[in-house]
């Protein structure tokens, strides 16, 4: 928590306000959700911070107007989609749990799934060539280094081992189609169906 709350202490001291024009695209793309955005030379690639008060953070370099589009867009998902109490609740998980092995790896699971399904919403609403701009902001803004383990936040691409998966989940991604989705549902019913039937198998009693 001390790690956390300096690390915020840092980025505040160190803020600056975004463009006339940078604001307004993240008024356009807000709507009612109530987020402040800022720059910051501590931030290694944008990130979203704070639980109470949700704020990006964009790193103190040059980006494009179709690029910002695009990340205001990924944060936003992730602040709509309630990621950050999913970060902070496998944070909490691993320090009560601090002797399982494995819980290091479950945090950067649920970290990892967290950014593949944020991905897979926002590139939902593109086109192919779309699709290939985001991928190229992915490469453009990705992380050199990461963040201290003790700070929960989403961030646009954290970790370059990841970079590889996300971009080919990009461009593989096809929208589930209605015959998919109908096609799924019957599957689950018919397993559920013969659970229901089948029941537990009794053991055999040999006389």
């Amino acid at each position: 928590a001390l790690s956390y709350l300096r690390f915020c202490r840092k980025l505040k001291e160190t803020c600056r306000p975004l463009w006339e024009h940078e604001q307004a695209l993240l008024d356009g793309l807000q709507g009612e959700m109530a987020v402040t955005a800022c720059r910051s030379p501590l931030a290694g690639t944008p990130m979203l911070v704070g639980l109470v008060r949700p704020r990006i953070i964009l790193p103190d370099t040059e980006i494009s107007t179709r690029q910002l589009e695009y990340i205001l867009r990924h944060e936003l998902t992730h602040l709509r989609r309630r990621d950050l109490i999913y970060k902070w609740f496998a944070v909490a998980a691993t320090s009560f749990h601090w002797f399982n092995p494995l819980m290091p790896w479950l945090r950067k699971e649920i970290s990892r799934c967290c950014e593949l399904s944020c991905d897979e919403a926002v590139i939902g609403t593109l086109n192919e060539e779309q699709k290939q701009q985001y991928g190229e902001t992915l490469l453009a803004l990705a992380a050199l280094h990461a963040l201290p383990r003790a700070v929960p936040a989403t961030t646009l691409c954290e970790e370059k081992q990841q970079l590889r998966e996300r971009l080919l989940g990009i461009m593989r991604y096809k929208k589930a189609t209605v015959l998919i989705l109908l096609l799924s549902c019957l599957l689950a019913v018919l397993i559920a169906g013969c659970a229901a039937v089948l029941g537990p198998q009794k053991p055999v009693v040999e006389l």
